[in-house]
């Protein structure tokens, strides 16, 4: 962690929470999603919808068919020598082919990632004539963006016209097309010189049309891989001080700000919340970023926010999820319990406490399974989280003989069925018991198809016996 408390990097698309009761999976509240930011390099797999796209507008009947397709069976193998090598000796067999076009962008592509410096410089050239030449060509945008990868490797191996071109493009305006030219120079540009990027990716971020939230949002994302005490400067204001009107410039400068382990980053998220004015996308976001914070004052919020009746249901199911994955937070969830009246939130808080194994959560989901006065689908959540929490088999086996509500009763059979290796003999022994003994001829069906499901060597025997009468 550095002196800003900058935690880790990359982007969390979503969240998947093992249960440590016996590794249940449980989605957690979807995180944000910060820009997708062109990569620097382009990948071959990008390229392969594109080879498609040219041949079928070309056709097979075209006379060069057969060298690109070894073109493209070379670039889709990665092999760029021969690839590059394949769209020059096209360009020069068939002049007239309708293919010759795009075999400049193409040759061109495949010297780019072979990545010397001469061949960067022979790319630039076939970017250059095909401009000249097909300005038309089915790949003429993709040669713009392909351009500005080309001069941003030059210049960050020393060509100050490339870098100059580089910079001029990441300062143009966002009217009209190409922001995406304009979004890859700005990449380059700081991966070469960050101190001369951050003035423009500011100018970007201060722009606030339409014309380019696109390009704030990758520029929140270039900004965020270089956390400064500027960059957080920078996030607080899109985040709150003067929030982003583009709501997923606002989300993706949360995010980034949850990476940060600084005060001001947690009093700006805790003001978002507590304010009552954002949207249920950005709190939603919020409450993900104070859960990341970790910190005591954070989890407090998260807290209070689970109590407040007027929050929307399914945030607050979001903020007891992340109390859940706190050391402690079991037993506020247990307090609030009694004050939810949602069933889901109810369920919510059963599936939380049952993250932590512990002798009092086990008898408290207990206790909730055998409440008359708990609606049917919650008692056999109680159960079943019970029985993930490592309620042993002899305890599911009293609720079954203690309860009258026959779906429980069912329920708890179907608990049985499905206990973890440590616990299936037991479970087994009483499965055996309740099809013996049971007097209710389908729940003593339910007990035997369980005993189908498990690879214990007594039930062939068992079922045998069944099935002679025994």
């Amino acid at each position: 962690m550095n002196k800003l408390g900058w935690k880790r990097r990359g982007s969390l698309e979503a969240m998947t929470v093992v249960s440590p009761a016996a590794g249940q999976t449980e989605p957690g509240p979807a995180a944000v999603l910060p820009s997708r930011l062109p990569a620097e390099e382009f990948a071959a797999a990008s390229q392969r919808d594109l080879l498609e796209r040219v041949r079928s507008e070309v056709g097979t009947q075209d006379p060069a068919d057969e060298l690109y397709r070894e073109g493209r069976r070379a670039l889709n193998q990665e092999d760029w020598s021969e690839a590059g090598r394949l769209f020059m000796e096209l360009r020069e067999r068939y002049a007239r082919s309708a293919y010759v076009g795009d075999a400049y962008y193409f040759e061109a592509f495949a010297r780019y990632r072979q990545g010397s410096r001469a061949e960067l410089e022979r790319a630039l050239g076939l970017l250059t004539e095909q401009g000249e030449l097909f300005p038309d060509a089915a790949t003429a945008a993709e040669s713009r963006q392909l351009r500005a990868r080309v001069e941003g490797q030059l210049a960050r191996r020393g060509s100050a016209e490339a870098a100059a071109r580089v910079q001029a493009q990441a300062a143009q305006s966002c009217e009209g097309e190409g922001e995406g030219i304009r979004s890859t120079a700005l990449s380059a540009l700081l991966q070469m010189d960050p101190e001369r990027a951050m003035p423009i990716l500011r100018e970007v971020l201060r722009e606030r049309g339409a014309c380019s939230a696109e390009l704030r949002r990758q520029a929140v994302f270039l900004v965020s891989q270089q956390m400064t005490p500027e960059t957080v400067e920078i996030l607080l204001d899109l985040a709150h001080r003067n929030p982003d009107p583009d709501p997923e410039v606002r989300e993706a400068a949360i995010f980034w700000l949850s990476q940060v382990d600084d005060p001001a980053a947690a009093d700006a998220l805790i003001s978002i919340l507590e304010s009552g004015q954002a949207t249920e996308e950005v709190q939603e976001r919020v409450v993900f970023a104070l859960a990341q914070q970790g910190d005591a004052r954070s989890l407090d919020v998260l807290r209070e926010y689970a109590r407040r009746p007027d929050a929307p249901a399914e945030l607050r199911e979001n903020a007891i999820f992340w109390i859940g994955q706190t050391g402690g937070g079991e037993a506020f969830l247990r307090d609030l319990y009694d004050g939810v009246d949602d069933p889901e939130l109810r369920e919510r808080i059963l599936f939380s406490v049952a993250q932590t194994r512990s002798p009092e959560n086990r008898e408290w989901l207990v206790a909730r399974a055998l409440d008359p006065s708990e609606g049917p689908e919650v008692r056999q959540a109680a159960l079943f989280w019970a029985s993930q929490a490592g309620l042993p088999p002899s305890e599911v086996v009293r609720i079954y003989r203690t309860s009258e509500d026959r779906e429980l009763r069912e329920h708890a059979i179907s608990v049985l069925g499905q206990s973890s290796a440590e616990d299936r003999t037991a479970a087994v022994d009483a499965m055996m018991e309740i099809a013996r003994t049971e007097e209710d001829p389908e729940l003593r069906e339910q007990a035997v198809f369980w005993l189908g499901q498990t690879d214990d060597p007594r039930v062939p025997e068992f079922l045998l016996e069944l099935i002679r009468g025994g």
